[in-house]
């Protein structure tokens, strides 16, 4: 039993006639009975009792018809997502990020593009470190990821930025009444004690940092290293000591920590969109595209 059986069972159902069929079908009237002989022996019992008139569905028939009209249905609806998909108009798109920027406006534009180009895609975020995405991306376990810090000399990814942050400082708000805001340099800080990311958990800002420091002429007091932003920021606000941290986390620093924007050179960097070159997935494409438009729109970044 195939779909073209059934199809040309239920012409024959509508029609109550072989040859009415035949002639809706354009195929020959001998080729048609044998479909539906074959599509009777295949099943094991008549499907259609023979009078001068025409044909007549037999119970059996009777039950294939709402069958049919379930399995073509069914079809019908595979072949659309299907071709949904192969335009890039539907299906899921795996995407990582690094979780302390997932409150970026640009993402809740890009995501509304991106139901205007098709309603049926959807984009599941990973939160996850840069060196982590850039691994996955390679691996083909994320399509893509919002992460800072892509390696340009790598011909295997490619991206674009979509939002450019600066190095600030956090600091407990005990100390920070030392400080004038709006012309700090790193250089003032020199006295304080810092929180750190360990190097083998987020080498190129390790390093980034520690150029930033080397600018600055001096070697900071480390009292403690942490993996992450939000366990950063909890050891500020606890007065453990001050951290490099994005501006942008003003946004979010708790009410017992001031985050001071750096007057230094070179403290602007940039998170981008990253994916592995050669990348087809239409639903990359996508989203690149949807990406793309925002910021045409948005104007440039900064």
């Amino acid at each position: 039993m195939d779909v073209r059986q059934l199809r040309y069972f239920l012409i024959v159902a509508e029609e109550g006639s072989v040859a009415a069929a035949s002639r809706r079908l354009h195929i020959a009237q001998p080729a048609l009975s044998r479909h539906i002989h074959t599509l009777e022996d295949q099943i094991g019992t008549p499907l259609f009792k023979r009078n001068a008139r025409g044909v007549s569905l037999t119970d059996a028939g009777q039950e294939l018809v709402a069958c049919a009209k379930r399995v073509l249905d069914s079809m019908r609806d595979l072949n659309d997502r299907m071709l949904s998909y192969k335009h890039g108009f539907s299906g899921e798109l795996q995407v990582g990020i690094v979780g302390s920027y997932s409150w970026l406006p640009v993402l809740r534009k890009i995501f509304d593009k991106l139901k205007e180009l098709g309603p049926d895609l959807r984009v599941h975020l990973q939160p996850q470190m840069s060196l982590d995405q850039l691994e996955s991306i390679r691996t083909s376990v994320l399509d893509g990821g919002i992460l800072t810090w892509r390696p340009r000399l790598d011909n295997e990814f490619q991206g674009f930025p979509i939002f450019r942050d600066r190095w600030a400082v956090a600091v407990p708000k005990s100390l920070a009444v030392k400080y004038t805001p709006g012309t700090l340099y790193l250089k003032e800080f020199r006295e304080e004690s810092f929180i750190m990311f360990p190097r083998n958990r987020s080498p190129a800002t390790f390093d980034v940092l520690s150029e930033l420091f080397d600018n600055a002429s001096f070697k900071p007091t480390v009292s403690q290293t942490v993996a992450d932003m939000p366990t950063m920021m909890g050891l500020v606000s606890s007065g453990i000591g001050c951290a490099i941290v994005p501006e942008s986390f003003k946004k979010q620093a708790p009410e017992d920590v001031m985050v001071f924007p750096l007057m230094d050179k070179r403290t602007s960097f940039d998170l981008e969109f990253v994916w592995r070159s050669g990348n087809t997935n239409v639903l990359l494409t996508r989203f690149i595209d949807a990406a793309r438009s925002v910021l045409a729109e948005e104007g440039p970044v900064n």
